[in-house]
């Protein structure tokens, strides 16, 4: 798999951001701007911190997709099954998702 698009602003590719969900047509990782979203940051102002390259409604599409439970949280530290510890990204997409795109609902889109 090469590319997927998601709704109208969103993609996955497996040659851009090692296959994190990105915004279309850059490579601003969407995790990056649901945390600015979290800490308060309106959709205008995360736009405007990536100097209007993602527009607010590109936000608000990513911001849906997480209310709606199709785009779902991790924690910032969690173990692997190995038991070490490693920083897991929000924006890690497992390639299961990714190759069963279009789905009722995107469950887990991390790795």
């Amino acid at each position: 798999m090469a590319r997927t698009e998601i709704g109208k602003y969103l993609a996955i590719d497996t040659r851009v951001c090692g296959g994190r969900l990105i915004f279309k047509g850059s490579r601003i990782m969407v995790s990056d701007a649901i945390e600015l979203s979290q800490v308060g940051y309106t959709p205008e102002q995360i736009a405007a911190q990536y100097n209007n390259i993602i527009t607010p409604e590109a936000v608000e599409e990513a911001l849906r997709f997480v209310r709606q439970g199709l785009l779902k949280e991790v924690k910032a530290e969690e173990k692997d099954h190995s038991g070490s510890q490693h920083h897991q990204r929000s924006d890690r997409t497992a390639s299961a998702m990714a190759n069963s795109f279009p789905a009722n609902r995107l469950s887990n889109w991390a790795t």
